[in-house]
């Protein structure tokens, strides 16, 4: 057993880790372990589209006038005030701050900022305009920490015990690298930033509030989120929180993520297994909690939703494909990167060199068609043929589209206030039906944090000296499912930024 001393051992290499240990640098930290257990750096982080932010430089620029308190209050009645209020408090606050040192002290350039709900202009974009933000935003940090002698970096090094003294501090980890060898650090601080516990299926069906998990496609499900730091923390008496979910259901499963991305669209209508609507099918394009949809379908009989469409529609998108929207163009065409070889990618579409961020649409039809060869889709003539592959009785489908072309007609949804502008009558064979699930991105929260990102301890609430938490791993600044869009990448760099901060001014002067 190998013996290690450093001043701040961090426990996950992803963006919350990797922010704690450079902002704990910027404060004075002179000797920092960072111990992660994929063979890199950047974990899931790499993945990132955008970031959320209000009060922003860059929105400032753009002429937006971003209401810190409006949407702060919004975010908090969208949540029922369950989440820490002063956690969220904080971390809005801070937005302008984190998007500024992350182009300040690491050299990071933003391209775009997208209007998600036609009002605000919330989700900033950035870096190589190839790979996602959170791909460049990794190299960024990864190449800083990697020129620090201070920094001192293990991989394939899991963490499995925190070390506390007779007295409640954590003084140290034991954790265990490639080829075995155990190393015991003795660490005068410890933040944990180990991620989603989405990988590990007894916590998943531990926190999840529905019974029904088995029909739950989860997006991130992915072998190294395992939840380590809440097992852990759990073992030396922290206290739990909620465990949110970030919907982005309905999704066709693991199969197609091209028809995936098309039963998303608002100008698909969405029945149940009785044939009926259920739900605005436009509500991510018209509110900036577009999540709302998602728990719609999330309550479903069996979780199942179909998606319901005509030829007519889908030339039309075939006409229209230039006009995506950029979670679309992110989601259909990831450019992958071959040095992120820790992550499943069966389902990420490649993006050729020069192509259009809608080029996933020129492959759909033949998409369709493959995807109804293997009976995910359905593809027929009459309604009466979709009642029946549906299971659903055939005159409440008929009245169902009955209804739905006369809101088309009339331009009014009199069942759920679609947006006109969504609204297109079936007028020409064949159907597609398109079945799907509730399809979960990732479960964010678990370990039970304050305001200041210490790991509170259960039996008197008060917070473990020495352990701090970043990231997706810590509850309280969700609800019971999520936020803006790109609210994980943001709350990820500030919370970690604020660790490194918070740890810095535990350990005192170097």
């Amino acid at each position: 057993m190998e013996q290690l001393v450093t001043k701040l051992c961090i426990i996950g290499g992803s963006g919350g880790g990797m922010a704690a240990a450079l902002r704990a640098r910027e404060c004075g930290v002179d000797d920092i372990i960072i111990l992660e257990r994929n063979k890199m750096l950047g974990g899931t982080f790499r993945y990132v589209s955008g970031i959320f932010g209000v009060g922003t430089e860059l929105q400032e620029k753009a002429g937006a006038d971003i209401d810190i308190d409006y949407y702060y209050s919004k975010m908090m009645d969208h949540s029922n005030w369950s989440c820490d209020a002063r956690l969220v408090r904080k971390w809005y606050g801070a937005c302008r701050k984190i998007l500024k040192w992350t182009q300040d002290s690491l050299g990071l350039e933003y391209y775009n900022l997208t209007a998600f709900s036609g009002t605000s202009l919330l989700f900033h974009q950035g870096g190589d305009r190839r790979f996602p933000t959170g791909t460049t935003l990794a190299r960024l940090m990864e190449a800083k920490l990697r020129s620090d002698p201070s920094v001192r970096v293990f991989t394939e090094t899991r963490a499995h015990r925190l070390l506390a003294s007779p007295d409640g501090r954590v003084c140290g980890v034991l954790a265990t690298g490639p080829d075995g060898a155990g190393y015991t650090i003795d660490a005068g601080c410890v933040i944990l930033a180990t991620g989603s516990v989405s990988g590990n299926e007894a916590l998943v069906k531990r926190f999840y509030h529905r019974d029904d998990y088995d029909q739950l496609k989860v997006m991130s499900k992915l072998p190294h989120n395992q939840g380590d730091g809440l097992t852990m923390a759990e073992a030396i008496g922290a206290s739990t929180g909620a465990v949110s979910c970030l919907y982005i259901g309905p999704h066709n499963h693991p199969h197609n993520m091209r028809t995936g991305l098309v039963i998303r669209r608002s100008q698909v209508m969405k029945i149940n297994c009785y044939g009926e609507r259920f739900v605005n099918e436009a509500l991510p394009n018209m509110e900036d909690l577009g999540w709302f949809e998602c728990v719609s379908v999330d309550r479903q009989p069996g979780k199942t939703v179909y998606g319901l469409m005509d030829q007519g529609l889908l030339d039309r998108m075939m006409r229209e494909r230039t006009n995506q929207t950029a979670v679309e163009a992110f989601q259909g065409n990831f450019t992958s990167d071959d040095s992120t070889g820790d992550f499943d990618k069966e389902n990420v579409v490649e993006l050729k060199s020069g192509a259009s961020p809608a080029a996933w649409i020129d492959s759909l039809p033949e998409d369709l068609h493959k995807e109804a060869e293997a009976g995910r889709v359905f593809i027929g003539d009459t309604l009466d043929e979709v009642a029946g592959w549906v299971g659903c009785d055939r005159g409440t489908l008929q009245k169902s589209v009955d209804d739905y072309n006369r809101f088309c007609s009339q331009g009014y949804d009199e069942d759920f206030l679609k947006d006109p502008m969504y609204l297109q009558p079936f007028t020409k064979g064949p159907y597609y039906c398109l079945r799907s699930y509730s399809g979960v991105d990732t479960f964010i929260g678990g370990l039970m944090i304050n305001h200041s990102q210490q790991v509170i301890r259960k039996s008197d609430w008060k917070p473990i000296p020495g352990l701090y938490a970043a990231g997706v791993l810590t509850s309280g600044w969700l609800g019971d499912n999520y936020g803006y869009y790109g609210s994980e990448s943001s709350y990820t760099l500030y919370s970690g930024y604020a660790c490194g901060e918070n740890a810095a001014g535990f350990l005192g002067p170097a």
